[in-house]
């Protein structure tokens, strides 16, 4: 079956505060510091976005819904717009 619903995660107390910074990602960065994770229902996602949210303060992590990284291709680009989309509401 075709998951529909993904997110991808950016881990580390680290790579966060980069984040959050707008820094500047490389592609082995994004590959050492995200995880994708797809599911067939919302409800699983939500349910997931759930449990990471309860660990807030425990560990560090931003969550991208939607976006999908293609290691093939250039990554980069689709994880900044994202990342300036996501800082901007701050």
């Amino acid at each position: 079956m075709n998951n529909k619903f993904f997110a991808t995660i950016l881990y580390s107390e680290d790579e966060t505060k980069r984040f959050y910074r707008g820094e500047n990602f490389t592609k082995e960065d994004l590959k050492l510091h995200t995880k994708f994770y797809s599911f067939e229902t919302k409800e699983e996602l939500d349910a997931f976005i759930l449990g990471l949210e309860e660990g807030i303060g425990w560990y560090d992590f931003v969550c991208l819904k939607n976006l999908k990284l293609d290691f093939e291709t250039e990554c980069q680009s689709s994880f900044r717009e994202e990342q300036l989309a996501f800082t901007s509401l701050k």
